[in-house]
């Protein structure tokens, strides 16, 4: 080997530091040998992200280099985040990375080609003023849970950062105009639509190709409202979960030691909400561990429930433990000791909700606290005995959570987190009254709210309900049919968030 020459890996699985130096890794963990050597940190094995806009074929394999505009910023090597840019994006790919070695969240979609950032004029268009009005006026408190008299966080910290954030900005613009076209019909404003998730796109790839602002709250804000979007999103669209995204970002930030501000906590509270509901869907546990203090209550997007959260959590993080025991992928012995653990953690979660009460004492606070809780019961009963109704405790706990659903006024923002617990409730409900007004509330939420995922949630509650009334005509145990496994033999997708 000629002095002085480096010495490049030809593994793709080394360290990321070691790959970007373009040297060999020995692949120990978790610091390998060579960043323990020389004292640096090591950046670990872990998947890096891509966002992709697919709007041509190229898009999907190697990006063809482009000359960097006047206009355009010089971009720094990705260190943890990378992004793929499109054939129509105006902007040079960072370091590349092979795309086997990314985790791919963004669905191909096709994409308008004027979506570049560098063609939007300086201000918005007339129709963006809408959309963005209609975001902050319409759309922003219905995603909150806030009342007209309360600061509506939504609001308070994604709107300041969108006009110095396109990411941000075209992601409130496309939720607003897909809401908006939903509300007074309007099926011609896909093409505009379209322009808008090409850009938000776009201009996320250039945030996350900068290592500061990959961290930033605003691209944060940009992932989690990708996510929320799907809300209004139709059954034909394609579906990504980014979750993930933002999971990579909230990661980073911990281990960097970054302690957030105000609107930190609120995204990572956010996240969390999203987080433990999608686990339920998923069968599994959550992407993070929310066992951190939760915040406190003017940061926390659930308020003074939010502790509430965390047991739906530990629950969640059972579900991969039960899940080992009952595919019996476990030694005997193993198995007695999970299921021990199984059982006892089982014990003091069910004692942590008996005793748990709202501080709130506003009628549809507690209401929707009294819901969540109950919920959370029926849930509980599922993962640890794999049981449902027409069990006794499950069909009290139906009871209780329809009863407290059935106080909370249909005017209440806090109707923007019931999906969970209507659903949970509907599913094992057995009497018709209870039936009839889970189906009603979820109408009547849609006929207020024009958000699409509440007719997903609706239908999937009918086809549980199908399901288990065509088993128990042939005498079958329906209190073991559990409902997410019913959707996933279906293929059906929900948003309870």
């Amino acid at each position: 080997m000629i002095p002085g020459r480096r010495k490049f890996s030809r593994t793709r699985t080394g360290c990321w530091t070691c790959r970007q130096a373009g040297y060999k890794c020995d692949e120990v963990k978790p610091a390998c040998g060579r960043c323990t050597r020389l004292k640096i940190a090591c950046e670990g094995y872990a998947p890096r992200l891509v966002w992709r806009d697919t709007a041509t074929p190229e898009s999907g394999g190697r990006s063809r280099k482009r000359k960097q505009t006047s206009e355009e910023a010089p971009t720094s090597g990705l260190r943890y985040h990378f992004a793929t840019p499109s054939t129509t994006s105006t902007g040079p790919a960072p370091q590349s990375i092979k795309s086997e070695d990314a985790v791919d969240v963004v669905p191909r979609e096709l994409l308008s080609p004027h979506s570049s950032p560098a063609s939007m004029a300086q201000g918005l268009r007339v129709e963006e003023y809408r959309h963005l009005h209609h975001w902050t006026t319409v759309v922003a408190p219905l995603l909150s849970v806030t009342s007209k008299a309360e600061v509506n966080p939504f609001q308070r910290h994604f709107i300041p950062m969108a006009y110095d954030n396109g990411s941000l900005r075209y992601t409130m613009l496309l939720c607003a105009a897909k809401h908006l076209s939903l509300l007074v019909n309007q099926p011609q404003d896909q093409q505009l639509i379209l322009r808008y998730q090409g850009l938000a796109l776009r201009n996320l790839n250039e945030a996350l190709s900068d290592e500061n602002e990959a961290l930033s709250n605003p691209t944060l804000a940009a992932v989690l409202l990708m996510q929320l979007s799907q809300m209004f999103a139709s059954d034909q669209e394609s579906r990504a979960d980014h979750l993930v995204g933002a999971k990579y970002i909230i990661a980073k930030r911990h281990r960097l030691a970054n302690n957030p501000d105000s609107c930190g906590r609120f995204l990572e509270s956010l996240f969390k909400y999203h987080d433990v509901m999608s686990s339920i869907t998923r069968s599994d546990r959550p992407l993070l561990n929310h066992d951190c203090p939760p915040a406190s209550d003017s940061d926390a997007f659930l308020g003074s429930i939010e502790p509430l959260l965390e047991i739906i959590s530990q629950i969640s993080e059972l579900q991969p433990r039960k899940k080992l025991i009952s595919q019996n992928s476990v030694e005997d012995t193993d198995e007695a000791t999970s299921d021990s653990f199984i059982r006892i953690s089982g014990s003091l979660l069910e004692t942590q909700l008996e005793s748990w009460n709202s501080p709130r004492k506003d009628a549809d606070w507690f209401n929707t606290a009294e819901a969540f809780r109950h919920a959370a019961f029926i849930y509980l009963y599922r993962v640890i005995d794999d049981i449902g109704a027409p069990d006794p405790r499950t069909l009290y706990h139906v009871k209780q959570c329809v009863e407290a659903l059935r106080s909370t006024a249909i005017t209440s923002p806090l109707l923007s987190i019931h999906a969970w617990p209507i659903f949970t409730a509907g599913c094992e409900a057995l009497e018709a009254s209870e039936r009839d007004f889970c189906r009603q509330r979820l109408d009547d939420m849609f006929n207020d709210r024009k958000l699409l995922s509440l007719l997903r949630v609706k239908r999937a509650m009918e086809d549980v309900w199908d399901q288990k009334d065509r088993e128990a005509l042939f005498g079958a145990d329906v209190g073991k049919l559990d409902c997410i496994n019913v959707l996933k033999q279906k293929g059906s997708n929900i948003d309870l968030g």
